[in-house]
């Protein structure tokens, strides 16, 4: 190939070759070589020129300086801004455009500013040119497998990856418009890309992490506010201390202990660096680059799916496959070392599958790749061990291209939604030979809480209508049987009801029921889901600021008249629990600053919280 500019198909030029190649020619022939070393002895008297007038303008050249100097800022900005076609080049070849030593300089800026929007745009270039290889590599094994409606099959909405593959890329220089680069497409749309950043700032990014074109920056801020840049930071602090506790206690354990400075495993003996794996999607989100490219390797090159011991289906998949997964769409879903990571887990956990009803064994033991249960419930299953998988296993079909992960999981909500059971409300244990539930326990805490959360986000995943008739069943049945509200204050809360007998308590685990409840608020339900949503949320909140500590007990009963609750005897502990925080935000979100008992943002809730738990 030669050095220059090459026209492609689409009547646009990419650089082939490189300067080797170039000069190598050029050099070939006598007459080359004369008009080389011509050029040459022309550059070298032009740079004597510029050195010439920059040195001999210092003295008695200030009359009309400022003024000029002004100017000439006001034509550098317009000369170095980028149109969607062409570099704008200063003019050098005439003398007089030079009048003094001020205006060398700038040029000489002007020059060096150009250079760097060369050398950024010939970057973004080859990266889009390894996009389009890897689409086109993709689009070739799709065809040679014959799987090109893979996810249509499927069922899943276009996530991020899919958007950029199915995306026909014009191979024109990206534009800069206000700082932004744009990448022009051919039915005339336009995605913006990562700010420019200097030489420095790119050499320490190492990781591509892709901006998600949801919602285009100004309108998210337009909608939202800017930033509390000073709670965003404390936050990143905190996460920043934690993970060098971690890093350096207990690297490659489940968890750090932190009093004792010593790592621990809960997910069988040898455990699955859940929290290393868990965090990934938080540090790439948080910019912590560095963090996440150390932890990133060590797993992939050295984590084993082969230790002793009961590993839950349930916690392995949504911190370890989930783990994967979320960080492998946030890195532009091209990082292969993290999906096979997902799948190899995936594939061992379909053994848990293998039962007279399709409910899934709720354990395994990995390194005998045995599915089991617990000994004292051989043969029947957690309500939400089995049915807190399914995000992760279609998220996984989508991914792999295999639909049997997603075909497996949603198998485990056609036998439940089957069932019809009454008022949507399922017993908190599924029998693996039968697929009936068993005991007469309905909570949404403990052994039953997220089969209902993840029963709405299904319908959200997949968009199909039978999952949305299911969950609304199960809202019917929670808002008649199991909604209560406390005395004096009237805070609205979730009870249990075993035997059919109402218990007046609540896990700190049903606190996500306030997002869920916002979430599905739509329809002829909307009024009164959203005046469940504020006021169990609300409750939550109160669970944290009634206590000394400022942080929630593990459970709350509301059987008292004087003070609406009171910890639970023996649940005064308080561990990491997200739920109340989760729903806060998602009611935030819903709302867009939903007013919370006279908060007209609803900010300062999760920002209490996290200070007194600090």
């Amino acid at each position: 190939m030669e050095f220059g500019l090459k026209e492609n198909q689409g009547g646009r030029y990419l650089c082939a070759g490189g300067p080797s190649i170039y000069f190598k020619r050029l050099l070939l022939s006598k007459k080359r070589r004369n008009q080389f070393f011509t050029a040459i002895f022309f550059s070298f008297l032009f740079l004597s020129l510029f050195v010439f007038l920059l040195f001999s303008s210092f003295g008695g050249q200030s009359q009309d300086l400022n003024q000029k100097r002004e100017n000439n800022q006001g034509n550098l900005k317009d000369d170095a801004d980028l149109n969607k076609n062409s570099l704008q080049i200063p003019d050098i070849s005439s003398s007089s455009s030079l009048q003094n030593g001020e205006e060398a300089r700038l040029m000489i800026q002007k020059m060096v500013n150009v250079e760097k929007e060369i050398n950024s745009i010939k970057n973004q270039i080859s990266y889009l040119q390894k996009k389009l290889n890897q689409m086109e590599d993709n689009q070739r094994a799709n065809n040679n497998n014959g799987n090109q409606n893979n996810n249509k099959d499927l069922g899943v909405p276009s996530r991020r990856g899919d958007r950029i593959k199915e995306l026909e890329f014009e191979m024109a220089r990206p534009s800069i418009e206000n700082g932004k680069q744009k990448i022009v497409l051919k039915k005339g749309k336009e995605i913006d890309l990562e700010p420019l950043r200097d030489k420095e700032e790119q050499e320490k990014e190492e990781i591509p992490v892709l901006i998600p074109p949801h919602v285009p920056q100004n309108q998210m801020e337009k909608q939202l506010g800017k930033a509390d840049i000073k709670k965003r930071d404390a936050v990143k602090e905190a996460m920043k201390h934690a993970w060098k506790g971690y890093e350096s206690f207990a690297w490659g354990y489940d968890e750090v202990a932190p009093i004792k400075k010593k790592g621990f495993n809960w997910l069988g003996n040898d455990g699955l660096a859940t929290t290393m794996v868990d965090s990934l999607d938080t540090l790439l989100i948080m910019g912590l680059n560095t963090e996440y490219k150390k932890a990133r390797d060590w797993l992939v090159s050295n984590l084993q799916f082969n230790g002793s011991g009961m590993t839950s289906l349930m916690e392995a998949t949504i911190r370890v496959i989930g783990g994967f997964l979320s960080a492998y769409e946030l890195t532009g879903e091209k990082d292969e070392g993290l999906l096979g990571k997902a799948k190899e887990l995936g594939d061992l956990f379909l053994k848990n599958f293998e039962t007279p009803s399709g409910i899934p064994y709720s354990t395994m033991i990995l390194n005998e790749k045995r599915a089991t249960n617990p000994s004292w419930s051989p043969f029947e299953s957690p309500l939400s061990e089995v049915t807190t998988i399914q995000l992760e296993f279609i998220a996984l079909s989508h991914h792999t291209g295999n639909p049997i992960y997603k075909e497996k999981a949603l198998k485990v909500y056609d036998i439940l939604n089957d069932q019809n059971v009454e008022d949507g409300l399922f017993s908190v244990y599924v029998d693996v030979n039968s697929g009936k539930t068993s005991r007469s326990h309905i909570t949404l805490g403990a052994l039953g809480d997220s089969f209902y959360e993840y029963m709405l986000k299904v319908f959200f995943m997949t968009g199909d209508s039978k999952w949305e008739k299911m969950y609304q069943r199960s809202a019917k049945g929670i808002i008649d049987k199991l909604i209560h509200y406390s005395s004096p204050n009237k805070l609205t809360f979730i009870a249990e009801l075993i035997n059919g007998n109402i218990v007046n308590k609540m896990d700190h685990l049903v606190c996500f029921a306030g997002g869920m409840f916002g979430m599905g608020a739509k329809g002829q339900h909307k009024e009164e889901h959203m005046k469940i949503a504020t006021g169990i949320t609300e409750t939550c909140f109160q669970m944290y600021a009634r206590m000394k500590t400022g942080i929630a007990p593990e459970i709350v009963r509301f059987e008292t008249n004087e003070n609406d609750f009171h910890p639970s005897p023996g649940a005064f502990h308080y561990i990491l629990r997200p739920e109340t925080v989760e729903s806060l935000f998602y009611m935030w979100r819903k709302a867009f600053g939903m007013n919370l008992r006279g908060d007209p943002r609803g900010q300062y809730r999760p920002a209490s919280i996290f200070n007194r738990g600090d």
